[in-house]
């Protein structure tokens, strides 16, 4: 085909392409047959496959005995600043991961408050320090008597593991029974 052929048959010129008018034939849809289909799943929507409460695993006054023996309530927390400075004057230990700042009071509980900076790491990490510390301090507490106790998180700690972290805090809490 020469150049002057090409431009007859195209009406724009040699600049637009050759496209064809037809309309395309319809293509069948591929379709799954029914023995590809999930037969473990129930037909009626919105039905589960077990309705009615779930069967108790463990005695309820069980379970509430451990939470009041173990547990962390707000009473046993220092949660305003004023609180924390007041204890900031009483008497320092250092662990490897931890600082801590003990001072006595007249309360018969202990009150415990936790402090982790950002220098620790990021939300998640600061959150995982501050649930290590928590559990060990709900296991250790029950050793202190009339003490506030701010427990402060070295950046060290986002390095370290629940169990040193329980450690830590054990040996600590046992030095200061001994001290009282």
């Amino acid at each position: 085909m020469t150049s002057a052929n090409h431009r007859a048959e195209c009406p724009g010129g040699p600049h637009e392409a050759h496209l064809p008018t037809f309309p395309r034939q319809a293509e069948a849809l591929p379709r799954i047959s029914s023995t590809h289909v999930n037969q473990g799943r129930t037909q009626r929507p919105g039905s589960s496959s077990r309705e009615g409460p779930q069967a108790p695993c463990r005695d309820h006054s069980q379970q509430a005995s451990l939470i009041s023996r173990y547990g962390f309530p707000k009473s046993f927390r220092l949660l305003v600043s004023p609180d924390f400075r007041r204890v900031q004057r009483g008497r320092r230990f250092k662990t490897e991961h931890l600082v801590f700042r003990c001072l006595k009071s007249e309360a018969s509980e202990p009150r415990i408050g936790l402090a982790v900076s950002r220098k620790v790491g990021n939300a998640v990490v600061r959150n995982r320090v501050k649930r290590w510390i928590r559990e060990a301090v709900r296991h250790e507490r029950q050793v202190l008597t009339g003490m506030e106790v701010v427990v402060i998180a070295l950046p060290s700690a986002s390095r370290s593991s629940a169990a040193s972290i329980r450690s830590q805090v054990a040996r600590v809490f046992a030095d200061l029974r001994e001290r009282s």
